[in-house]
């Protein structure tokens, strides 16, 4: 059975011991075979929402930072913290190595502008919270975020 095969698994309307199952062994070719990361990505980018709670679950317990190459799904699902794994993700992204952390927000917080995506800034604002990360951010990103919903 191929790791595609086995992604109906992650679906949250499977039984639950085999989604933890299933977490677990992704969590295990994470580490033996080469596509992963594009199974991953391709979870997201497919729209296969029922899986993404289970998705951010394995990205987590890879660990950083082997998940690193993760972090732009995360930042994605905070565009809308009603997504599954949305809420995961903030967490996850508030334990990654706080100089990754801040150079990441910062870039996303300026494609969230570009978009004019006041829900995406908003729970950006809430990740730099969560990390206490405010005042180590640049003083513009400081600035975006203060006036940010108000």
């Amino acid at each position: 059975m191929s790791s595609l095969d086995r992604t109906d698994n992650l679906d949250w309307h499977v039984d639950t011991e085999l989604q933890i199952k299933t977490v677990k062994k992704f969590v295990e070719l994470h580490y033996t075979e080469g596509e992963f990361s594009a199974l991953l990505h391709h979870l997201f980018q497919s729209g296969q929402k029922g899986k993404w709670e289970n998705v951010v679950e394995i990205i987590r317990l890879i660990g950083y930072p082997d998940n690193q190459i993760y972090i732009e799904l995360l930042f994605e699902l905070l565009q809308d913290i009603n997504w599954p794994g949305s809420p995961n993700a903030l967490i996850v992204l508030t334990h990654l190595e706080e100089t990754e952390l801040i150079i990441n927000t910062e870039k996303y917080l300026e494609r969230a502008m570009e978009k004019n995506d006041v829900v995406w800034i908003t729970w950006i604002k809430k990740l730099v919270e969560d990390a206490h990360i405010h005042y180590k951010l640049s003083k513009e990103i400081q600035e975006i975020l203060t006036h940010a919903e108000e």
